[in-house]
């Protein structure tokens, strides 16, 4: 038997707002991504679950990206923190959120690009 006691979800906005204008995000991208930089820690498995958001009046979909894992949370943590670098001019996000064992944190998107 295998037993995990952390868990990260972290969100991931499928639109972003450019002038007025609600653009795609390319989840797909962020999760091949994702894949990799978790695969160098030994992550192998994940799982999506796409969801409605609301911001400032707006709805728009996302994903929650789910990773249960026996790890340090700054080693997993900091493989979504690369991943949002990576994609940052993609993403254009004004912050972003994960939800590490229970507990929401949201970070301005500076702020969260400065994490680990």
């Amino acid at each position: 038997m295998i037993k995990y006691t952390n868990k990260l979800s972290f969100h991931i906005p499928g639109f972003k707002y450019i002038n007025g204008k609600m653009l795609n995000v390319y989840i797909d991208d962020f999760i091949k991504l994702l894949t990799k930089e978790l695969e160098l820690i030994g992550i192998n498995a994940f799982y999506t679950t796409p969801a409605t958001g609301y911001y400032k009046g707006r709805s728009y979909k996302q994903e929650i990206i789910t990773v249960f894992y026996d790890k340090e949370d700054k080693e997993v943590l900091g493989c979504f923190v690369r991943t949002v670098r990576a994609m940052r001019e993609q993403l254009e996000q004004e912050s972003y959120a994960y939800e590490l064992n229970g507990e929401m944190y949201i970070y301005d998107a500076e702020e969260f690009c400065n994490l680990a």
